[in-house]
């Protein structure tokens, strides 16, 4: 029966293996990669906006949350730049942290690091897939309110929120390295 093809050669993968080391196989495990990107990206980013509200730093927080947002739609619309740029700036502020603070990122910082490192992965996996596909791409999903926010608006907001999403994504990456090399331009001395 193996070797007919009629029964699966693999057992299926876990969930934490799909999280932290995503296999590729066909079509429809490209489009979940994407999905799994979006959604770690919203999540991220309702943890940062929650975070800097309750420090007060509001301003800060809407744009962190606005670059994440934007960022995992562009990892849905399968962009090697923003996976890339999210997961450098998110390990970027955690060396930031560790350089002021002497704390790592701690447990869930930990966690998402290697989910954004899974997400570049897989987006880089899934970049490459579809030059080669002789399928059609999967219907994206309009049935739930998941299903519209996670397949149908990256395809409408990312080709204008791209640009926003550069633009922050250079404000971001420039404000942490100065941060981590020059900390005292950020910083006004009173003399």
């Amino acid at each position: 029966m193996e070797t007919l093809g009629l029964t699966p050669s693999r057992k299926a993968d876990s969930m934490w293996r799909n999280l932290l080391w995503p296999t590729i196989r066909t079509e429809v495990d490209v489009d979940q990669v994407g999905r799994q990107g979006f959604w770690l990206c919203v999540i991220l980013a309702a943890f940062t906006l929650v975070i800097d509200l309750i420090g007060g730093l509001y301003i800060s927080g809407i744009r962190e949350a606005a670059f994440y947002v934007l960022g995992g739609m562009g990892v849905r619309q399968r962009s090697r730049i923003a996976a890339v740029v999210i997961f450098s700036t998110y390990l970027l502020s955690a060396i930031a942290v560790f350089k002021f603070t002497g704390r790592g990122p701690g447990f869930l910082g930990v966690i998402f690091l290697a989910l954004l490192f899974a997400n570049v992965r897989g987006t880089l996996l899934s970049a490459k897939w579809r030059p080669d596909a002789t399928e059609p791409p999967p219907i994206r999903l309009t049935t739930t309110l998941g299903d519209r926010i996670a397949d149908q608006l990256p395809i409408h907001v990312w080709p204008l929120g791209q640009w926003f999403f550069l633009a922050l994504a250079f404000l971001e990456i420039g404000l942490l390295l100065m941060l981590l090399f020059w900390p005292e331009a950020l910083f006004f001395r009173i003399v």
